[in-house]
C-alpha cells in the first residue's frame, strides 16, 4: 500500500476514530489513488491545450511589436514551486499538500480571471449573456409547445452556449421568468374572483396568506411540469447534497435528484421541491424586511431611558445605585445576581434554622434549577419601580407593565415573621426615596419630571388607603390635625400618619406622613403584580418542579400585602372618626383635645394584623398540602376582595352567601351578594325591556336630548345677547351630514360589539343595564372540581345554573333591546363628540389667532374627534361620556350612589326601584329645567346659570370645579379653551332654565284661561282616575289640538315633560270638584311630585307600594303579577304584542293569574276561545283604546301618540267626577262574569240611553251654571263636607238613576242563555240564603256555582 499524503485535509475535516479506520482500508486507500491519478492525467491534458493557445495568441503581439521595441525577457524563476493557477480546482493542489485554507486565499488574491476575464475580449460571450434571459424564455416556450407537439413536430431550441455563465443564466431564465409571470397572472385571477364572488372568508388573514402561497407553489410546479430542465439539472437539494462533505450530508435521497436517477423521477422530485419552497420563499423576503425592522427598533432603542438627578444629591445617589458594567453579557449579570439572591435566602434560612435538620434553598445544592428561582431586587429598587408607575400610567414605551421588584424574597420572608419586621423594611425604604432626592428620567422621545413621580405615588397611595378618597382628602387624613380655636390660637390636635411610626424607628421623624404613604403604596402595587405573574405561571407550568416554591413565593407576598393593607386601613379609619369627633366638638364651640401619642399603639394593631395573617399562611399550607386547587382558589379570591377573603372560615361563608343564602329583604352581607339571584335579575331586566316600543322610547329620547341641545345653547347665547357664541354653536351643530357619517357607523359597530360580548362595552353601558360578571368564578370552579372529587357536586351543579343563566343573559336574541340601547348611546356619543370636537377646534384656532373657516375648523375637529377614542375604537372623552349620560339618564351622580347603596343592603325597595340611575336622572333632569323664580337644588347649576362671565374668569378655581365635575380635564386646557367652555356650558344651562320657565308660564296661563287642555297623571285618588280612565276615554299627558290628543311626554322629553304633568297635576288635583284645594292636601303633593318626577316608561315609582299598604288588593295582584311575568323570557315583546294586535281596554277579574293574561293578550289573539273580554264604553259603545290596527301600530312605536277626542257626555263625566265604574258589578247580589259585565256595556253603550240622558242632564247643568259655580266654590276653600259633589244639585243623583235605568234596558236585551245563566245563579243562592235560615249549612260545590 503506497503512502499517500493528505497535507492538511485534516484542518478541514476532523473525523472520527471509526471513520478514520474506514478510510485507511486497502480498498479505500486504492480508490483515493486511482481518483487522483485520473486527475492528474487529466489536469495535464488541460495545461497543454492552455499552453499551446497561449503561445498562439502571443505570436500576433510580438509580430507588431513597433521597431525599436524589445520584447521582455521573461525573469527566471528563483525557486522550484510552481505558480498558481486559478483555474486549477483545490483536488490538484491538495494532491501537492496544499491546505484548503491557503488556496482560498490565492484564489481571492488573484482578482478576476477566467471566464470573468474573457468578457471584454470575447463579443460572443458578451453577446450570449446579453441573450440569454429571453433565449431562456424562449426555451421555456418551446418546451411548452413540445409538451403538446407529437415528436416529429417538436420545435428545436437553439444551440447550447458556449459561455458557462450566460448558458446558467439562460437556464435560471428558462424557470425563473415563467413563474413569476404565472404568479403575477394568478394574483390578479384571484383578486377579480373574490371581488366578483364577494365571500367574506376570502378576506380573512388566514384565507389571503394561503391562497397567495398556493398561487406562489402552484406556478413553480406547473413550470415545472412544462421546463426540460428539470429532467436534466439537479434540483436546489441535490446541488446542495453534492457540494457538501459526506459526514454533513443531512439532506434525504427522496429529496434531493441523483445522478442514477432518471429523468422522469428527477422532474417529480424538482416539482415537489417547488411545492415546498413555494410556501417557504415568501418568507425569505420577509425574514429581509424583519432584519431590517430588528436594526430599526435598534437603532430607536439604542439609547435606553436613563435615570436622572435633578439635584447634586440625587445625581450622587444615582451614580452610586448605578449599575458598574463589568464587561459580561446580560445573561451573565442575571445568573450572578440569582447568586447573590440565592446567598441572601441562604442567610436567612440558616439564621431560622442554625441546626440545618431540613434541606435549606441558599444551603445545600440539592435543589434542581428550576426550583431555586427567584426574582431579585430591579435596579434602582424602589426609586425604579416610582419612576415604572408614571411610565404605566402614560404608557411611557409600556401598555401592561409592572413595577419593578422593590424587596428581595428573604426581605420578604422577614417582614412577615415578626409583626413590626414589615414596617421597618418600609421605614427603610422610605429612606431612599428620601436619599434620592429629586430625580426623574428621560429617553428620547418623553421624560420624567419628580413632580410627575410625586403626583403618581400619591394616587398609589390612594388606592392602597381608600379608592373612594381624593388625594386632597387623603393628604388631610395622613397629615397632622390643626384645630384653631375661636381666639385664633392653632394647636396640632392629632400629630398624623408619621408619627405612628415612632415606636418602629427615630427615623420617621424625617418622613411626612405621604413619604411613608407612596412607599407602602409602591411595595403594594410591586407585590400585587408578583403576585398575578407568578399566579399566571403556577397555571401555565403546572405540574413543574417550580411550582412549590412559586406558590411559597404568592402566599409571602400576600402575607407582606395584608400587612401593609392592615396598617394604612387602620389609620385610615381611625383618622377618619377622629376628624369626625373633632369636627362635631367644633361645631358645638367646644375645643378637642390633644391626642398624646401612644408608642405602643401601633405594635398592637402590628401584633393583631400578625395573627390574620400567620392564620392566612396556615391555611394557605393546609390546604396546599391536601386541597390545592381550594389554596389556589383562596389566594385568587384574597386578591379579588382585596384582602376580606383570608382564611378558610370566611372563603366557607362566602361560598354560603354566593351560592346558598338568599336575603331578599335584608341583606347584612352586600359585599358578597347571592350570584344565582343577580343571575335571574338579569334576565328578569331583559324580559321586561324586550318590546321594540321600549327601544325606540330610548331612540326619541336620545334624539330629544340631541335636538334640544342646540335648542337650549341658541337659547341661553341670545338671552346673553352673545353673536360669537351663536356663531360657534352654528359652526358646532350645523354640521348634520358630517356628524352622521361618523356617528351612524359608530353606533353599529358599538351594537355589533354588544351581541357579541356586552362585557366588551360595559364602559358604554347605562348602568341600571350592565350585566353582573362574578370575577370569583374561576375561583369557586376550582374548589366545585376538588368537591367533585370527593363526590359532592353540588357546587359544580350551581355554577352550572349560574352559567347557564348568564348566558341566556348575555344572548343577543333575549338582550336585544338593551343592546340597542347601548347603539343609540353610541349614536349620541359620537354626535356629540362631533360638536365638541368642532367647539375645540375653534377654540384652538382663537388661541392661534387663525381665522376660523369650515374647512379649517373640520380638519383641526376630525383630528381632536379621532383623539377621542381608545386602541379597542370606543370613546373615552369623559366630557363628551358625561354628556351622553345627561341625555341617556345615565349619569352617575351622588343620588344615583346613595339609591344604589340602599338597594345593596335593601334589596327588597329593588321591586320598587327597578331602574334607579334612570329615575335619579329624571329628577336631575327636571331640575336642569326648572322654571324661574324656584331655586335649583343642584349647586353647579345655580352657579352655572346665574354667575356672570366676568365672575367665573376671575375665580378659577370655581371654573375649574364647574369643568370638572362635567368631565372636562382643567389641568389640560390652555386660558382659551377654558373660558369658551365654561360660556358654552352657560349658553345650555340658562337656555334650559328660559325653555322650562316660558313653558310652564305659558301652560299655566292657557290653562288658567281654558285655553289649552293639558292631561296630567290623572287624580291622586285611584279609585276616581280608573273609573275617568274606563269610563271617559281619558288618557295620561295628552295635549288636545285640532280636534285630536296628542302625547307630550316624548317629544319633549322627561325634564321638560314633567314640568308640564306637574302644572297639570296641580290643576287636575288643587282644582277638583269633588273637594276643595286644601283638602288632602299632603296626599296631592306627594302624588304631584311622585308622578311628575318618575318616567313612567322605565322606571317604578312609590305608588304601587302605597296602593299595597292601603290595603288595595287589586294593586298588590297588579304589583305581583307583573313581577312573576317577567321572570318568563320576552315579557316586555309579549305585552306590546298583545295590546298591539288585540287592543283595547279589557274586564280584569281580581287575582294574581288574571292579571298575567292581562299582560299576555297575545295569547286571546291565538285563541279568541280564552280572550280577555272588552271593556265597553256605557256611553258610546266603543272600546276605549281599541282604533284600528294601523292607529294601534302607529300609537306603540310613534314618539307622538295620537288619540281622538272626547265626546261632549265623556267629557262632562270627567269633569263632574261621575263613577260608573261599578256598574253590572253585581245583579240581584250576585256577582256578574267578566263576559257578561262585558256583553252588558256593549248593549247599554250600543242602545245610546245613557248617552241621550247624560246629555240632558249635561244641558241643565249647563243651563244652570252648575259645574262653574263649584268651581269657583271650592277655589274659595268650600270643602267637601259643607258641599258634597254626590248631593251638589242632583246630578249625580240624575246620572245615577239614568245608570240604573240604562242597565235595566240593556239587561232586557241580553243573550237568553246568557240571562238563564244569571237568573238560575239568583235562584240559586236566594235558595242558599232560605237554607241558612233553616239552619241547613249549604255544600262548597253549589256555593262555588253560585258566584260563577
Amino acid at each position: 500500500m503506497s503512502n499517500l499524503s493528505f497535507g492538511d485535509l485534516e484542518a478541514d475535516y476532523v473525523l472520527s476514530e471509526e471513520e478514520r479506520n474506514q478510510l485507511n482500508t486497502e480498498d479505500s486507500m486504492q480508490e483515493i489513488q486511482d481518483r487522483v491519478k485520473a486527475s492528474q492525467m487529466e489536469q495535464m491534458v488541460r495545461d497543454s491545450e492552455l499552453q499551446a493557445a497561449e503561445q498562439a495568441a502571443a505570436l500576433p503581439q510580438m509580430e507588431q511589436a513597433p521597431t525599436g521595441v524589445q520584447p521582455q525577457q521573461q525573469t527566471p524563476a528563483t525557486s522550484t514551486e510552481e505558480p498558481f493557477d486559478p483555474r486549477r480546482d483545490y483536488s490538484y493542489y491538495a494532491a501537492q499538500g496544499m491546505s484548503r485554507q491557503e488556496w482560498n486565499r490565492r484564489q481571492m488574491s488573484g482578482g478576476v480571471s477566467g471566464e470573468l476575464s474573457a468578457f471584454a475580449e470575447d463579443p460572443k460571450t458578451v453577446a450570449e449573456l446579453i441573450t440569454a434571459v429571453p433565449t431562456g424564455l424562449l426555451d421555456f416556450g418551446a418546451d411548452l409547445a413540445n409538451r403538446f407537439l407529437p415528436k416529429s413536430a417538436q420545435v428545436p431550441k437553439l444551440t447550447k452556449y458556449e459561455s458557462g455563465v450566460a448558458e446558467t443564466v439562460r437556464q435560471v431564465a428558462s424557470v425563473v421568468g415563467p413563474v413569476i409571470g404565472l404568479q403575477g397572472l394568478g394574483m390578479r385571477l384571484g383578486a377579480a374572483a373574490q371581488s366578483r364572488v364577494g365571500w367574506s372568508l376570502g378576506n380573512t388573514a388566514f384565507m389571503r396568506f394561503l391562497g397567495t402561497r398556493g398561487i406562489e407553489a402552484g406556478a413553480s410546479v406547473a413550470v415545472g411540469s412544462v421546463s426540460t430542465n428539470y429532467e436534466t439539472d439537479d434540483n436546489l437539494f441535490g446541488s446542495i447534497k453534492k457540494a457538501l462533505p459526506a459526514q454533513w450530508d443531512f439532506i434525504p435521497d427522496n429529496w434531493a435528484t441523483l445522478d442514477t436517477d432518471s429523468p422522469d423521477i428527477k422532474r417529480q422530485k424538482s416539482i415537489n421541491e417547488d411545492l415546498a419552497t413555494g410556501f417557504l420563499i415568501p418568507f425569505v423576503g420577509f425574514a429581509g424586511r424583519f432584519g431590517e425592522a430588528i436594526g430599526e427598533v435598534r437603532g430607536v432603542f439604542s439609547n435606553p431611558p436613563r435615570v436622572v438627578g435633578k439635584t447634586p444629591k440625587a445625581q450622587a445617589w444615582i451614580d452610586s445605585a448605578t449599575p458598574v458594567d463589568e464587561g459580561v453579557d446580560d445573561l451573565t449579570k442575571y445568573a450572578l445576581k440569582q447568586e447573590d439572591a440565592l446567598d441572601e435566602l441562604g442567610a436567612y434560612n440558616l439564621s431560622t434554622n442554625p441546626d440545618m435538620d431540613v434541606a435549606l434553598k441558599g444551603v445545600h445544592d440539592l435543589f434542581d434549577w428550576n426550583e431555586i428561582g427567584m426574582r431579585q431586587v430591579d435596579d434602582f429598587g424602589i426609586v425604579g419601580a416610582s419612576l415604572d408607575a408614571v411610565r404605566i400610567a402614560k404608557n411611557y414605551d409600556t401598555v401592561y407593565g409592572r413595577l419593578g421588584s422593590v424587596a428581595s424574597p428573604p426581605a420578604i420572608k422577614y417582614g412577615v415573621s415578626s409583626p413590626t419586621a414589615s414596617e421597618e423594611i418600609v421605614l427603610g425604604l422610605t429612606k431612599q426615596l428620601k436619599d434620592a432626592d429629586e430625580y426623574g428620567m428621560e429617553a428620547a422621545k418623553w421624560s420624567i419630571k419628580f413632580d410627575d413621580v410625586v403626583k403618581q405615588g400619591e394616587n398609589l397611595a390612594v388606592e392602597l388607603f381608600d379608592p373612594s378618597m381624593t388625594v386632597k382628602e387623603l393628604r388631610e387624613t395622613l397629615d397632622p390635625f390643626i384645630v384653631k380655636t375661636k381666639d385664633g390660637v392653632e394647636y396640632v390636635a392629632e400629630e398624623g400618619y408619621a408619627s405612628l411610626f415612632k415606636a418602629i424607628g427615630t427615623m420617621s421623624e424625617e418622613f411626612s406622613g405621604m413619604d411613608i404613604a407612596r412607599t407602602q403604596s409602591y411595595m403594594a402595587t410591586s407585590l400585587s403584580g408578583q403576585i398575578s405573574d407568578l399566579a399566571e405561571g403556577v397555571r401555565i407550568n403546572a405540574g413543574s418542579n417550580s411550582i412549590p416554591g412559586a406558590q411559597d413565593r404568592i402566599k409571602e407576598n400576600l402575607m407582606f400585602l395584608m400587612k401593609l393593607q392592615g396598617v394604612s386601613r387602620y389609620y385610615a379609619n381611625k383618622k377618619r372618626s377622629t376628624k369626625n369627633l373633632f369636627q362635631k366638638l367644633l361645631s358645638k364651640g367646644q375645643t378637642p383635645p390633644i391626642q398624646a401619642l401612644d408608642d405602643t399603639e401601633l405594635p398592637k394593631v402590628l401584633e393583631g394584623i400578625q395573627k390574620e395573617v400567620e392564620v392566612f399562611g396556615e391555611n394557605l399550607d393546609y390546604l396546599k398540602n391536601y386541597y390545592p386547587k381550594t389554596a389556589e382558589a383562596l389566594m385568587e379570591m384574597y386578591e379579588l376582595t382585596d384582602g376580606k377573603i383570608n382564611s378558610i372560615s370566611k372563603l366557607n361563608e362566602d361560598i354560603l352567601n354566593t351560592f346558598t343564602r338568599w336575603r331578599p329583604i335584608i341583606d347584612r352581607e352586600p359585599d358578597a351578594p347571592n350570584i344565582l339571584a343577580q343571575a335571574v335579575r338579569g334576565n328578569y331586566f331583559n324580559s321586561m325591556l324586550s318590546s321594540f316600543g321600549t327601544g325606540l322610547q330610548a331612540l326619541y329620547g336620545n334624539l330629544g336630548g340631541i335636538i334640544a341641545e342646540p335648542v337650549a345653547y341658541f337659547s341661553g347665547a341670545l338671552l346673553r345677547r352673545d353673536m360669537d357664541s351663536l356663531q360657534r354653536g352654528w359652526m358646532a351643530y350645523s354640521a348634520i351630514f358630517d356628524t352622521q357619517r361618523k356617528a351612524l357607523p359608530y353606533a353599529g359597530q358599538l351594537f355589533t360589539k354588544a351581541s357579541q360580548n356586552p362585557n366588551a362595552v360595559t364602559s358604554q353601558t347605562r348602568l341600571d343595564l350592565v350585566l353582573k360578571q362574578e370575577e370569583k368564578l374561576n375561583a369557586y370552579k376550582k374548589i366545585a372540581q376538588e368537591q367533585a372529587n370527593q363526590g359532592n357536586h353540588g357546587l359544580t351543579y350551581l355554577i352550572n345554573q349560574y352559567e347557564t343563566m348568564q348566558h341566556m343573559a348575555a344572548d343577543p336574541v333575549f338582550r336585544l333591546i338593551p343592546n340597542t340601547f347601548t347603539g343609540f348611546d353610541g349614536w349620541t356619543n359620537a354626535t356629540l363628540a362631533n360638536a365638541h370636537a368642532r367647539f375645540r377646534a375653534m377654540s384652538e384656532m382663537k388661541r392661534l389667532g387663525e381665522e376660523a373657516t369650515p374647512s379649517s375648523i373640520k380638519k383641526l375637529a376630525d383630528a381632536e374627534y379621532n383623539s377621542m377614542f381608545d386602541n379597542n375604537g370606543i370613546i373615552v372623552d369623559e366630557a363628551v361620556k358625561y354628556n351622553t349620560a345627561e341625555i341617556a339618564l345615565n349619569l352617575d351622580t351622588q343620588l344615583v350612589k346613595g339609591l344604589d347603596e340602599l338597594l345593596r343592603h335593601l334589596p327588597a325597595a329593588r321591586m320598587f326601584f327597578l331602574f334607579p340611575t334612570t329615575m335619579a336622572n329624571v329628577v336631575k333632569q327636571a331640575d336642569d329645567y326648572m322654571p324661574l323664580p324656584l331655586k335649583s337644588f343642584q349647586k353647579d347649576i345655580q352657579e352655572l346659570a346665574f354667575t356672570s362671565v366676568e365672575d367665573l374668569a376671575t375665580n378659577p378655581e370655581l371654573m375649574d370645579r364647574l369643568l370638572t365635575n362635567r368631565g372636562f380635564n382643567p389641568s389640560q386646557m390652555d386660558e382659551t379653551l377654558k373660558m369658551d367652555t365654561i360660556i358654552d356650558l352657560k349658553n345650555k344651562t340658562l337656555g334650559k332654565k328660559a325653555i322650562g320657565t316660558f313653558l310652564t308660564g305659558t301652560l299655566v296661563t292657557g290653562m288658567l284661561m281654558d285655553k289649552i287642555k293639558v292631561t296630567g297623571d290623572g287624580f291622586y285618588d285611584r279609585s276616581a282616575q280608573r273609573s275617568r280612565e274606563q269610563n271617559s276615554n281619558w288618557e295620561r299627558r295628552i295635549i288636545e289640538f285640532a280636534g285630536l290628543r296628542f302625547d307630550y311626554s316624548t317629544i319633549l322629553g322627561p325634564g321638560l315633560a314633567n314640568w308640564v304633568a306637574m302644572v297639570a297635576n296641580t290643576v287636575d288635583n288643587f282644582d277638583m270638584l269633588g273637594e276643595a284645594y286644601t283638602e288632602n292636601t299632603f296626599e296631592k303633593l306627594a302624588f304631584i311630585l311622585g308622578g311628575s318626577l318618575t318616567d313612567q316608561a322605565l322606571t317604578s315609582s312609590l305608588r304601587p307600594l302605597v296602593e299595597m299598604f292601603s290595603g288595595n288588593k287589586f294593586a298588590f295582584d297588579r304589583f305581583a303579577a307583573g313581577h312573576l311575568n317577567a321572570l318568563g323570557p320576552l315579557a316586555g315583546l309579549r305585552n306590546e304584542m298583545g295590546r298591539t294586535l288585540d287592543g283595547g281596554l279589557k274586564i280584569v277579574e281580581e287575582g294574581i293569574l288574571a292579571q298575567i293574561a292581562n299582560r299576555n293578550q297575545l295569547g286571546g289573539v291565538m285563541d279568541p276561545a280564552n280572550r280577555l273580554p272588552y271593556l265597553y264604553s256605557p256611553v258610546t259603545g266603543k272600546i276605549p283604546n281599541k282604533y284600528t290596527l294601523l292607529q294601534r301600530l302607529w300609537n306603540a312605536y310613534s314618539p307622538i301618540k295620537v288619540h281622538p277626542e272626547q265626546s261632549p257626555e265623556e267629557k262632562f263625566l270627567q269633569d263632574i267626577e261621575f263613577d260608573i265604574s261599578s256598574s253590572f258589578k253585581k245583579r240581584n247580589g250576585i256577582e256578574l262574569n267578566p263576559k257578561e259585565r262585558s256583553e252588558l256595556f256593549r248593549l247599554m253603550g250600543e242602545q245610546e240611553y245613557f248617552k241621550k240622558r247624560i246629555k240632558s242632564i249635561m244641558n241643565t247643568a249647563e243651563a244652570r251654571n252648575t259645574i262653574k259655580e263649584l268651581q269657583e266654590a271650592r277655589r274659595r276653600g268650600v270643602g267637601s263636607e259643607q258641599v258634597q259633589l254626590k248631593h251638589y244639585d242632583n246630578i249625580h243623583y240624575m246620572l245615577g238613576q239614568a245608570v240604573r235605568d240604562a242597565e235595566q234596558q240593556a239587561y232586557n236585551e241580553l243573550d237568553a242563555d246568557i240571562k238563564l245563566s244569571i237568573e238560575a245563579r239568583i235562584l240559586a243562592a236566594q235558595q242558599e240564603e232560605t237554607r241558612s235560615r233553616m239552619g241547613i249549612i249549604p255544600d262548597v260545590e253549589s256555593t262555588v256555582q253560585i258566584r260563577k
